[in-house]
C-alpha cells in the first residue's frame, strides 16, 4: 500500500483501530492516535526510527536490553527478535494502556523473552507526578508538565534494583526515550552501566543528559534525535564509524 493510501485510511480510520505492521517478520499493532506508537510504524516500517536499522549490528542472541519508556514497543519487539529465547528485553513503560498494548505485541509474536513492567525509571525508588501531556503518550513525563496538563501518581524505580529484582546476569544495551527524565534514569543506572558497560541510547528532543558515563564516547545519527553511548574500549565504536555515524565527544 503507498503512502498516499496509508495516510489517507489513517484519517477515516477510528483512533482505536489497531494498525498492524510487519517489519522483518515481526508484527506490531499500535492504535490509529497520534502518540500511541502506531501511526509511524505503519507509514515508515523500519525507517520509522533509523536506529532500527543498526540495532542489529550492537546486540545478538543472548544479549539483554532495557527499554526504557517502550511506548507500544516497537524497540522491544524487535530487540526480542535479535537476542532470541537466549536474551532478555526488560520494556519499562508506566502507563498501562501502552504496557498493555506492549503484552499484546509480545504475544502476537509469541516472545516469551519480553518482560514488561508498568512503572517508571528514574534516580530513586518512590512514588512521582506523571503528567500526561497533549494526551499523547510519547509525550507523557515525569519531569515536564506541558500547560494545564493532567497528571497521575505513578512508581519510579532506579534501574540499579529493577536490575537486581530481575536476577539478570549480563546488560548489552540500554535504550531511553523518557521525555526530559533521561538524567535520572542515567543516575539510576549507575552501578550496572559502571559494571556491564552496555551501549546507551538517549533520545534528544528535551535537552542534552549531563550524566553521561565515563569513558564513553557519544555518536549521533545524522537526522536523527537520538545520540548513542558507546563504551571507549568497545569494539563497536569502529561499527559506528563505518555506519558513518558523527562522534561528537
Amino acid at each position: 500500500m503507498t503512502q498516499f493510501l496509508k495516510k489517507a485510511f489513517m484519517a477515516i480510520a477510528p483512533g482505536n483501530f489497531l494498525l498492524t505492521s510487519t517489519i522483518d517478520e515481526v508484527k506490531f499493532q499500535g492504535y490509529n492516535r497520534t502518540g500511541f506508537g502506531g501511526r509511524g510504524v505503519y507509514l515508515k516500517g523500519i525507517d520509522y526510527e533509523l536506529e532500527l536499522k543498526y540495532l542489529k549490528y550492537f546486540i545478538g542472541e543472548g544479549s539483554v536490553l532495557i527499554d526504557v519508556g517502550a511506548n507500544s514497543g516497537i524497540y522491544s519487539m524487535m530487540a526480542a527478535k535479535i537476542v532470541g529465547s537466549k536474551g532478555t528485553v526488560l520494556s519499562v513503560e508506566p502507563f498501562p494502556a501502552m504496557s498493555a498494548m506492549l503484552i499484546k505485541n509480545a504475544e502476537l509474536n509469541n516472545f516469551n523473552n519480553v518482560r514488561v513492567r508498568t512503572f517508571g525509571a528514574s534516580d530513586k525508588t518512590e512514588v512521582k507526578t506523571f503528567w500526561l501531556n497533549g494526551n499523547k503518550p510519547n509525550s507523557f513525563s515525569f519531569s515536564i508538565q506541558d500547560g494545564d496538563a493532567k497528571n497521575l501518581s505513578f512508581l519510579t524505580v532506579k534501574l540499579d534494583e529493577l536490575f537486581e529484582w530481575e536476577h539478570l546476569q549480563r546488560l548489552d544495551y540500554i535504550k531511553i526515550d523518557a521525555e526530559g527524565e533521561e538524567d535520572n534514569v542515567l543516575k539510576g543506572a549507575e552501578q550496572i552501566i559502571e559494571k556491564f558497560h552496555p551501549i546507551i541510547q538517549v533520545e534528544m528532543t528535551q535537552r542534552m543528559p549531563q550524566s553521561i558515563p565515563k569513558d564513553y564516547k557519544i555518536f549521533h545519527i545524522p537526522t536523527s534525535d537520538n545520540h548513542v553511548y558507546i563504551p571507549g574500549n568497545s569494539n563497536k565504536i569502529q561499527v559506528a564509524i563505518d555506519l558513518g555515524w558523527e562522534m561528537i565527544k
